[in-house]
């Protein structure tokens, strides 16, 4: 019997499916690194591909060894358990074919921004109906929702959340697709690279429990797909970017941000698929997708 309640005690951390560092047996400090600017010290080399297969293998231990057609399997099953089973353990909803359906529209827009209405369409239900379903499949841990970024108050900042599947695996082996069919499809690795990426920062951060994670757009056009913040509230602004080449225009944005909204001590990021940790001007980096390990 528990007679004190450990108020005041008492942390919850989320765990999440395994991260490549956990993989590869790094120490999570990568977000540490980033905003001391230090990008030295070696690191395995991951080209898009690779990338994409560790996107497509997902974090779930029982998964790691799997074939495709397994993990495919395994994948369609873990997601019609939780909507079957344990769905009712958070709310009262029985649809779970219309469920269902909902969830494939938002791993299909994974890393995307989008109209509720767009969605209220689709899926021919009401806002609020809507509304409750997000929020079911938030406490399912199937989704997390990215806020915009609120550190200014510039009329032109966008206010919607940014949607990511929970754990890359479950785009790639939900919807069916295929790996060499995704590498040569830009809208595809480019919005399953980045909610690998968010995998591997929301682990990091909930490691340590010192960071926010948000994203930024306006109606300008200006996208940062990542802020995080620190604890003395400076800012580290991340783009990703599945290819291997760059150049000084993937950093326009960071750029004009820097200049423009933080008022803090900023470093922008773009994280690629090459080799090279480049300087791109003060406080301005391309690093590889590889240093999120260590």
């Amino acid at each position: 019997m528990v007679k004190d309640s450990l108020a005041g005690r008492l942390a919850t951390i989320r765990l999440r499916t395994l991260a490549l560092g956990e993989l590869k047996g790094g120490s999570g400090n990568f977000l540490k690194r980033a905003f001391l600017r230090d990008f030295t010290g070696g690191f395995d080399q991951l080209d898009k591909r690779m990338v994409i297969h560790l996107a497509f293998q997902g974090g779930y231990p029982e998964t790691l060894d799997f074939s495709p057609k397994a993990r495919k399997g395994w994948y369609r099953d873990y997601v019609d358990d939780l909507l079957m089973k344990d769905i009712r353990d958070v709310t009262e909803i029985r649809k779970t074919e219309a469920l269902l359906k909902v969830v494939d529209w938002m791993l299909a827009y994974t890393a995307k921004i989008f109209d509720r209405k767009t969605l209220c369409t689709a899926a021919q239900l009401s806002g609020v109906t809507i509304d409750n379903y997000l929020g079911a499949l938030g406490a399912l841990y199937l989704f997390d929702a990215v806020p915009a970024w609120a550190g200014s108050d510039y009329a032109k900042i966008g206010k919607r959340v940014k949607y990511f599947a929970a754990d890359p695996g479950l785009v790639a082996n939900q919807l069916g697709w295929k790996e060499e069919q995704v590498y040569l499809d830009g809208d595809r690795s480019g919005k399953l690279v980045e909610t690998w990426v968010y995998h591997e920062l929301a682990a990091i951060s909930g490691l340590n429990q010192e960071y926010t994670i948000t994203q930024y757009r306006d109606s300008d056009k200006h996208e940062i797909d990542f802020i995080v913040e620190n604890d003395d509230g400076d800012l580290l602004g991340i783009e990703v970017k599945a290819g291997s080449n760059l150049g000084p225009e993937d950093f326009k944005h960071l750029k004009w941000f820097s200049a423009k909204m933080s008022k803090s001590r900023f470093t922008g990021i773009v994280l690629y698929t090459g080799k090279d940790v480049l300087r791109f001007g003060e406080g301005f980096y391309a690093v590889p997708m590889a240093m999120l390990a260590v």
